[in-house]
């Protein structure tokens, strides 16, 4: 498996910025239930993307190990991919 930065749509080669990074890794919640999808969470590993000036990328911020991210009055962003 592989992910594809910096485009929206997998067919489109003429983006000379599009990143393309193998999965080294993959962490499903524990607990996750297909039957539900309850804990329908997990995280990949791979290779650093890269930014530049031309790229059309750009990172969150992650909370540190032992911070609460879900602090009152503080801004939060979600990514993923969810279902059609």
């Amino acid at each position: 498996f592989s992910i594809l930065a910096g485009t929206n749509d997998l067919n489109d080669n003429s983006i000379s910025t599009i990143q393309r990074r193998e999965i080294t890794a993959t962490y499903v919640h524990p607990d996750y239930n297909l039957r539900t999808l309850q804990n329908d969470v997990a995280v990949i590993r791979f290779p650093a993307l890269t930014t530049d000036a031309a790229s059309t990328l750009s990172f969150i911020c992650l909370p540190e190990q032992g911070q609460d991210p879900f602090v009152s009055g503080t801004d939060l962003i979600a990514i993923g991919w969810g279902l059609k």
